[in-house]
């Protein structure tokens, strides 16, 4: 938000429009007297709202980035890779290439600063979600991912700061969502996000 205007600065931009007005409606051409009064008006016009505080952009509570305060939801799209998941009862069930994970959130609660901070936590949570449409076994973890346009592959995806970065890469701010790419795969000890269990499973 911006700083208020001080009224000693107030006062002293007045005095000034009045000792400019003063001086060109004593000479000058008659239309560049009016033009200078329009501007004077306007310029007036200007301080007057300042000082009630109209007109100064108000600040947001929420902190995402290009967000408007129109929008109500914010629409986070997983798509699935073909895999497995390898229950805890020995059954295996198919993951079609076609499963998809819809999630409608808060649009403020989708704060940047804050997904960053969270890091690996961040991904946790959206793997919780995840897992209350998607089966996996308690030998596996999912693999969020993200394609990288640089490289010409897919990477995973363990931290808020990843996350964040990738919607903006996809505009999502302004869109209001964000795609992402999953798979399951073997539990892996060196995995940042690790275990997460599905709800499914249950």
């Amino acid at each position: 938000m911006l700083p208020s205007v001080s009224w000693g600065f107030s006062w002293r931009f007045r005095i000034g429009l009045h000792w400019i007005r003063g001086l060109f409606l004593l000479r000058g051409p008659v239309v560049e007297r009016l033009s200078l009064q329009r501007l004077l008006r306007e310029m007036e016009r200007g301080l007057d709202e300042m000082e009630r505080g109209d007109g100064l952009p108000r600040g947001d509570s929420a902190s995402n980035r290009g967000g408007s305060g129109s929008a109500t939801t914010f629409a986070i799209i997983v798509e699935f890779f073909p895999c497995k998941a390898k229950l805890s009862d020995g059954s295996v069930q198919d993951i079609d290439r076609d499963t998809t994970v819809r999630l409608d959130v808060d649009f403020a609660d989708v704060d940047p600063q804050e997904l960053e901070i969270m890091k690996e936590k961040a991904v946790g949570n959206l793997v919780e979600r995840i897992g209350e449409s998607i089966v996996w076994g308690p030998e596996q973890e999912v693999s969020l991912q993200r394609f990288d346009n640089y490289n010409g592959e897919y990477v995973r995806i363990e931290d808020g700061e990843s996350m964040v970065a990738e919607i903006d890469q996809q505009g999502g701010w302004a869109s209001k969502q964000v795609t992402f790419y999953a798979e399951l795969i073997d539990l892996q000890t060196h995995s940042r996000v690790g275990y997460v269990p599905s709800k499914m499973a249950a």
